[in-house]
């Protein structure tokens, strides 16, 4: 049987290569740097310019790049140590929970082959973190009959997440996308758009919940809204489940504890490099 876990094995080609790419970059940035000193020189009057070319040019000068390209080195390797640690946790995940699940690098091809089985439920289906609009589109073409609900603030992430800052993803100044029209959008912070929505539709399960929150809050948020409108039969689609550094504290989490609240259990159906495809069952 095909072993379809996530590849994380690094070969010897991969790291060669990988070498390779970071003794271009130090090539590229040192001629930048150069470049961009030789320009302050050359501003600076060209009697200046004669004595700080020379020191351009001295043993002095190569040994501050080298010392640079040396640190350079140790934040590449303990970047690389982090991105190891990262690798391991993610794989003993999906190699101690994930037996059954299909690893496929395009999450709309996995959802466009189960779409008889998530719309058996006849519920809706909502994408919460819209931003430009790409997986909101993905799924109203994927799912023309229905009304995509798609939800986001279109002011960026709220706080800071592992890797990223407070504000990341609010280049969109605001202003949602342009989407088919079978799609609706709801704009603003979840807290304040999701609860009229669940009152609006109680008593309805919901087919398909695309979770692409990113950060704790607002995916606890989802669930204690949303939780109610999830049944067994439900399918929830994370974007960043796995694979990152801190994954284990964010979405992850929150589904966790949304699992041991509800009493429901999961089928692991297939995942990415950091996304997952869930359905739920009826026991946990």
């Amino acid at each position: 049987m095909a072993d379809h876990r996530f590849p994380f094995r690094i070969t010897e080609k991969a790291e060669r290569s990988s070498r390779h790419q970071i003794m271009a970059i130090q090539k590229r940035c040192r001629g930048r740097i150069e470049r961009v000193v030789r320009k302050v020189i050359r501003a600076a009057g060209r009697e200046f310019a004669a004595g700080a070319m020379e020191e351009l040019n001295s043993s002095r000068a190569e040994e501050q790049l080298n010392c640079f390209f040396a640190q350079n080195h140790r934040w590449v390797a303990n970047l690389a140590e982090r991105n190891r640690r990262t690798a391991v946790s993610t794989y003993d995940f999906i190699d101690a929970t994930m037996p059954g699940a299909v690893f496929k690098l395009d999450q709309f091809a996995v959802i466009r082959s189960k779409r008889t089985a998530i719309t058996s439920l006849n519920g809706p289906i909502l994408d919460l973190g819209v931003y430009k609009g790409e997986s909101t589109r993905g799924l109203a073409q994927i799912f023309p009959d229905a009304t995509i609900h798609g939800f986001d603030s279109f002011e960026g992430l709220p706080r800071d997440w592992s890797i990223a800052l407070a504000g990341h993803f609010g280049d969109v100044d605001g202003m949602p996308p342009d989407v088919p029209a079978n799609v609706r959008l709801y704009k603003g912070w979840f807290s304040d758009t999701l609860p009229p929505w669940a009152l609006q539709h109680a008593g309805t399960a919901i087919s398909l919940l695309r979770v692409d929150c990113d950060i704790y809050s607002s995916t606890k948020t989802a669930f204690d809204v949303l939780g109610p409108m999830l049944r067994a039969g439900s399918w929830i689609l994370f974007d960043e489940l796995i694979g990152y550094r801190g994954w284990q504290d964010h979405e992850y989490r929150a589904f966790e504890e949304f699992l041991q609240e509800s009493g429901l259990g999961c089928e692991y159906v297939a995942y990415g490099l950091t996304y997952v495809l869930v359905k739920l069952v009826g026991d946990g």
